[in-house]
């Protein structure tokens, strides 16, 4: 499915990405207990768009890119 330097780089975006969600844990805890009673508010809110754009970058790159460029006016 991915080649090598594919694999590298989802690899790489996946642990900026963690990364992320760790400093969004550990920055807006209290903040969002205080907000919305719950303190990973932000953490769970940033994993459902992490997840859900892992399952897009993972549709989109099964799409040919001759198909891209036949209707690349189409999305414009």
């Amino acid at each position: 499915m991915f080649n090598r330097k594919s694999r590298a780089l989802t690899i790489k975006l996946i642990v900026l990405i963690v990364t992320g969600l760790v400093l969004i844990a550990t920055s807006s805890h209290v903040w969002a207990e205080f907000k919305y009673g719950d303190a990973l508010y932000f953490v769970k809110r940033q994993a459902l768009f992490f997840i859900a754009g892992l399952f897009l970058m993972n549709f989109t790159s099964h799409i040919k890119s001759d198909k891209i460029h036949e209707h690349h006016l189409k999305f414009l």
